[in-house]
């Protein structure tokens, strides 16, 4: 379930991608997660958007990609 800061909770389908990636200047490396979320359920993902999965909830902090068919966010546990 995707819940927008401040709007209706809409149910979609969500694949939460973890991994290690490079900070921007390269000196060390962190932990990031990946939610993946279909465009046509949820266009527009916002910064501060909740999505739950299970008992486990995830804050939205930026988009990563967007290819018109699925939405990528970087999330954090909330």
């Amino acid at each position: 379930v995707y819940t927008p800061p401040n709007g209706a909770p809409v149910t979609t389908v969500c694949y939460l991608q973890r991994g290690m990636a490079a900070q921007s200047d390269g000196s060390r490396l962190e932990q990031v997660r990946i939610a993946h979320l279909p465009k046509a359920q949820v266009p527009e993902p916002l910064r501060g958007g909740a999505i739950a999965i299970g008992t486990a909830r995830w804050l939205v902090d930026a988009l990563e990609d967007d290819d018109g068919a699925i939405v990528a966010v970087r999330v954090r546990p909330e």
